[in-house]
């Protein structure tokens, strides 16, 4: 049986809300912060990262290939205040050069939470 606020009828993704969920409130409660979704994923231009805080913090935010290398700094030890944010990412290195097609993560980090999500990126 889904959740009470989960209006798809469906339990999907970590959270198990479904496709129906609000704001960062009701996808994380008691936690404070969270790396929600990257659309489009799989990508081929670029994607749209969109993370969430339930109060001000210092964040780190980057796309790492499966080696473990960071190839992007997206936010580095940048203040972010609560809230919804959105970070554009093409399909690039620090250096601005197109990085190839495979599989990346995507690490953002406040110092006591840690999220990843895969990205993967076609050519």
């Amino acid at each position: 049986m889904p959740p009470p606020y989960n209006t798809c009828v469906a339990t999907i993704g970590a959270f198990g809300k479904g496709c129906a969920a609000s704001g960062i409130e009701d996808l994380l409660p008691g936690i404070g912060v969270g790396l929600l979704s990257a659309q489009p994923n799989p990508l081929v231009d670029g994607t749209t990262i969109v993370f969430g805080l339930a109060e001000d913090a210092l964040i780190d935010l980057a796309v790492y290939d499966v080696g473990g290398r960071c190839v992007r700094h997206l936010a580095s030890r940048g203040a972010c205040a609560a809230g919804v944010h959105r970070v554009a990412w093409g399909g690039g290195d620090d250096a601005g050069r197109a990085v190839p097609a495979g599989v990346y993560v995507c690490r953002l980090s406040t110092g006591a939470h840690v999220w990843t999500r895969s990205l993967i990126l076609l050519r």
